[in-house]
């Protein structure tokens, strides 16, 4: 399959919670992939708890952090202080300094 690459993600979480609880009140999996256009290794996948994870590296700010960060550059850039690559890396230090602190 040269030139061809594989698509990820291709159903809609929802679409995917509703074909799950479709295959857990009885219906047939082939049926149901065939109904909402999944795959049928990804409801397989999805039923047995496969590939739960996310995928890729792993953060090293939770998701709060992250929030919190881009919050406060929203409020510099508002109050008419734009944040350059090194202010948003000065910001992730503080947040990170205060997390410890806790």
């Amino acid at each position: 399959m040269r030139g061809k690459k594989r698509s990820y993600a291709t159903a809609s979480p929802t679409k995917l919670e509703r074909a799950v609880t479709e295959v857990e009140a009885g219906s047939s999996q082939r049926e149901v992939a065939k109904k909402y256009d999944i795959p049928r290794g990804t409801l397989q996948n999805k039923l047995k708890k496969r590939h739960a994870k996310r995928y890729g590296r792993p953060t090293i700010l939770s998701d709060a952090e992250e929030i919190v960060i881009v919050e406060h550059v929203a409020i510099m850039a508002k109050w008419g202080f734009p944040v350059d690559h090194t202010g948003r890396r000065k910001s992730v230090s503080i947040v990170l300094q205060l997390e410890m602190m806790l």
